[in-house]
C-alpha cells in the first residue's frame, strides 16, 4: 500500500510524538542512570527533534511540488525511525533488567550505546542545519505545541491512571482524532474498541486485569485499518486472551507484550520491527508459524512455549540484527542449530537455559555479521561444539557459566577458539 504523501506525514508526526514520549519516560532515564550512560545526549536528542519539529509543517506541505524538500523529509525519516529504534531497544532492555530479580555483572556496553546514540543525533542536527537553506518556516503553533490529545475530567496528558471504571469509551467517538492513548488500571475493561481510535499512533494498555479482548472493528462490525499505529504496548493483563478480527495495522514499527498471560496467539504483523514478547506463559505460537519478515529486533523473555525453530523463517530474515532470548528452551541442550538464525544477527544474547549443555560453533559461525555474542546464566553449559566462531565477533561476553568459564580463560581447554576476540568478558 502506497500512502498519499499527507499521510507518511502524518506518520512522521506520530513517530515524533512517540519519541517524545520516550524522553519523557521515567523508564528510560532510569536505564540510562542504571548503565552510566551520557545523559546529555538525551538532550541532544530532544533539542534536534524539537527543531525539525518546528518546520515539519511546512516540509510536509512543500515536499509535495519540492523535490528537494521532499528529499530532506525523507533524510529526517530515516533519522527518526534509527532514533526510534534505538529507545525502543534501551526500553527493551530496561524490561529485561526488571523483570529479572538477581544482580547480574555483565557488559553494560556503554561506549557503545554512546557512540550509536551521538551517530543518531549526528544524523538529526545534519538535517537540522540544512533546514534554513530549504527556506522552510516554522509553525505558529511553535514546537512546544506539539499535538496532544484533549484533557477531560478523566484524562489528563493523555494517560488514564488507576481508573476503576472507564466510561470515556463510552463516548468514545469524540476521541476518534487522538494520536496518543495510554490506558492504565481499568479494571472494569473488558475489552477494547480500538478500531473506534484510528488515528492512534502510539498505544499502551497496562494493568487492565479484566481485559479479555482487543477489537479492530468499528460499530458496523467492521475491520478497521489502523494505518496510523506505529507503537504497540501490552502489559500486565492477565486475561487478555486475542485481537478479534486481526490487526491491520500496516505501519505498526513496535510491539511490546508483557505479562499477559493468558495470550495463545499473536495477530499477524507483517510491517513490524521490533518485537519484545516477556512472561506470556501461553503464548505458544505465531500466526501461521512464522515471524513478522522485516523484524530488526526480537526479544523473548519467560514464554515457556517459543523455541527458535527452523519453520519461524528466522534464517530467511535480512533484516533482523538483534535477537535476546531468556528463560526460554528449557528442554533445550545444545543451541543453536544450523541453518535456524539469520547471518543479518549483529547481537545475539542467550540467558538461562537450564538445561543448555553444548554452544553449538557450527550454528553460529555462519553467522557472518555477529559482532556481539553474550551468555548469561547457563549453569548447565560445559563445552563449545566442533566449528569456529565468526571472525567479525569483536564482543564475547560469558556470565554465571561456572562449567564454561574455566574452559574460556587463557590457558582453558577453548582458549584457542576464542582468543582471536578483541573483547572478551568472563564473569
Amino acid at each position: 500500500m502506497v500512502l498519499p504523501e499527507t499521510a507518511i506525514g502524518a506518520l512522521l508526526s506520530a513517530s515524533l510524538q512517540v519519541l517524545f514520549d520516550r524522553l519523557a519516560s521515567h523508564q528510560l532515564l532510569e536505564f540510562f542512570r542504571s548503565r552510566e550512560c551520557d545523559e546529555t545526549l538525551l538532550h541532544r536528542l530532544e533539542t534536534a527533534l524539537l527543531s525539525v519539529l518546528a518546520v515539519l509543517s511546512d516540509a510536509e506541505e512543500k515536499q509535495i511540488t519540492n523535490s528537494i524538500v521532499k528529499r530532506w523529509v525523507n533524510e529526517l525519516k530515516d533519522a527518526v525511525y534509527r532514533a526510534e529504534d534505538f529507545l525502543d531497544e534501551m526500553f527493551t532492555n530496561n524490561l529485561q533488567r526488571q523483570m529479572e530479580s538477581e544482580s547480574r555483572g555483565i557488559n553494560k556496553q556503554v561506549q557503545s550505546r554512546n557512540s550509536r546514540l551521538k551517530d543518531i543525533i549526528s544524523r538529526l542536527e545534519h538535517v537540522a542545519n540544512t533546514k534554513d537553506g530549504l527556506g522552510l518556516k516554522e509553525s505558529t503553533l511553535g514546537a512546544n505545541s506539539f499535538p496532544r490529545w484533549p484533557s477531560t475530567s478523566l484524562v489528563d496528558e493523555s494517560k488514564v491512571f488507576e481508573c476503576k471504571i472507564l466510561d470515556f469509551l463510552d463516548d468514545s467517538r469524540r476521541y476518534t482524532e487522538l494520536q496518543t492513548l495510554h490506558i492504565i488500571g481499568c479494571d472494569s475493561l473488558e475489552s477494547f474498541p480500538l478500531g473506534f481510535f484510528n488515528k492512534v499512533a502510539y498505544l499502551q494498555i497496562q494493568k487492565c486485569s479484566q481485559l479479555k479482548y482487543i477489537e479492530v472493528s468499528n460499530d458496523l462490525h467492521q475491520v478497521q485499518e489502523l494505518q496510523f499505529l506505529g507503537d504497540l504496548e501490552v502489559s500486565d493483563c492477565s486475561n487478555l486472551k486475542h485481537f478479534t478480527g486481526g490487526l491491520l495495522a500496516p505501519n505498526l514499527k513496535s510491539f511490546s507484550v508483557s505479562k499477559c498471560r493468558s495470550l495463545e496467539l499473536l495477530p499477524v504483523l507483517t510491517s513490524l520491527e521490533t518485537l519484545a514478547l516477556s512472561d506470556c506463559r501461553n503464548l505458544k505460537s505465531f500466526r501461521n508459524d512464522r515471524l513478522p519478515p522485516n523484524l530488526r529486533s526480537l526479544f523473548i523473555m519467560s514464554c515457556d512455549h517459543l523455541t527458535p525453530k527452523k519453520n519461524w523463517g528466522l534464517n530467511e530474515m535480512d533484516s533482523l540484527t538483534s535477537l535476546t532470548i531468556t528463560g526460554v528452551c528449557s528442554d533445550l541442550k545444545s543451541f543453536p542449530e544450523k541453518g535456524v538464525l539469520p547471518a543479518s544477527l549483529i547481537s545475539l544474547q542467550v540467558t538461562k537455559f537450564p538445561k543448555l549443555e553444548t554452544l553449538d560453533l557450527r550454528g553460529l559461525q555462519l553467522l557472518t555479521s555477529l559482532r556481539t555474542l553474550e551468555i548469561n546464566s547457563c549453569a548447565s553449559l560445559k563445552d563449545l561444539s566442533e566449528g569456529t566462531l565468526p571472525s567479525s565477533l569483536a564482543y564475547l561476553i560469558i556470565n554465571e557459566c561456572p562449567l564454561l568459564k574455566p574452559k574460556c580463560q587463557e590457558n582453558g581447554d577453548y582458549w584457542e577458539k576464542i582468543n582471536h576476540i578483541p573483547t572478551i568478558e568472563i564473569f
